[in-house]
């Protein structure tokens, strides 16, 4: 599965004239399947995961997929939501996401509690969506319903959530702007793998962000996995059903992360990066995926230095490719 999944993120990236593309699947369980970019692998032929080293010159030997780390953009709203609703947010909660003409074809939009400070809405290109729920506003990757959500959170509370799922630069500071920005994940990193565990908490029937031991033997016990946070049945509903919308519904910001024979739920997420100390961008998906058999995986991919393109054009392909692969897995078609 390794060998496959980054044979298709290299055909992606050569493609699509892509930097790089960093892809993890865990199963239902959280437990590690396949990880890209690899240039190594393990010679024991039973291990699920090898060893993952960079492509290229520049760093060799670093695993990106889990050690670089990169903004989360909009596949951080989701667990914002999830962190807002298990602290008392209500399930009806809403926010106008009316976009406002900002500079160039930018669209921006201003929280009514603190006007003096403008919040992009839908990078790079704004779409006026009116009144959103929790659930729309992740459909429609709504930043100021997610800004508002973290305000209600709080700096201590949205910080100790990122921190409780284990990303690399979880603070926040205790400044409103800041705290905005964190809403729609800027301002705070993880790495691939690290999303992937927090996306654990929306596999049906399995409410809880859990991080496994990243190498195991297929047949034995193993591996061992400790749970990082746990959430109630109906918050992480509203969140999957959002989830569900951007894949399916019309005006979804993850339509492109589709596949046949599955079931997808996702986010997507375009965010502000650096590279070489010049401004870049980092496109996101990440997916719950349902094959046929009823088994569940995450599909988590990052394409950092994406130029401007966002996740629904550039990443969420990317992951359709990789959930196509596991629906013919579990047909037992390859």
């Amino acid at each position: 599965l390794t060998v496959a999944v980054d044979g298709i993120a290299r055909t992606h990236v050569q493609e699509e004239g892509l930097p790089a593309a960093l892809v993890v699947v865990l199963d239902g369980q959280g437990r590690a399947l396949a990880r890209a970019p690899v240039d190594a692998l393990d010679p024991d032929p039973r291990r699920v995961e090898n060893r993952f080293l960079e492509v290229g010159p520049r760093g060799a030997g670093i695993d990106l997929a889990g050690r670089l780390p990169l903004p989360p953009a909009s596949t951080a709203k989701t667990l914002v939501a999830l962190a807002a609703l298990d602290a008392g947010l209500p399930h009806d909660f809403h926010t106008d996401c009316e976009a406002l003409h900002g500079e160039g074809n930018m669209g921006a939009a201003r929280l009514g509690l603190h006007g003096r400070y403008t919040i992009v809405h839908d990078f790079p290109r704004a779409r006026p969506h009116g009144r959103v729920t929790v659930a729309t506003g992740i459909a429609y990757s709504c930043n100021v319903n997610a800004s508002r959500q973290a305000l209600e959170l709080g700096q201590a509370r949205l910080e100790a959530a990122f921190r409780g799922l284990e990303f690399e630069r979880p603070s926040v500071d205790d400044e409103v702007y800041a705290v905005t920005r964190a809403g729609f994940g800027q301002g705070v990193e993880a790495t691939v793998l690290q999303v992937a565990r927090a996306y654990t908490a929306l596999v049906r029937g399995s409410p809880r962000a859990v991080a496994c031991d990243e190498y195991w033997l297929e047949g034995q016990a193993g591996p061992t996995c400790r749970v990082l946070r746990s959430f109630e049945a109906a918050d992480v509903a509203v969140v999957r059903e959002g989830m569900r919308a951007a894949v399916y519904a019309r005006g979804g910001t993850a339509r492109t992360a589709a596949a046949a024979g599955v079931n997808v739920w996702a986010k997507t997420g375009t965010g502000d990066w650096v590279l070489d100390g010049r401004p870049a961008t980092v496109a996101w998906t990440a997916s719950v995926v349902e094959v046929a058999t009823g088994e569940h995986f995450v599909v988590v991919v990052a394409i950092p230095g994406s130029r401007s393109r966002t996740g629904g054009e550039v990443a969420a392909p990317l992951a359709a490719k990789v959930t196509a692969l596991l629906a013919a897995r579990a047909r037992g078609g390859w």
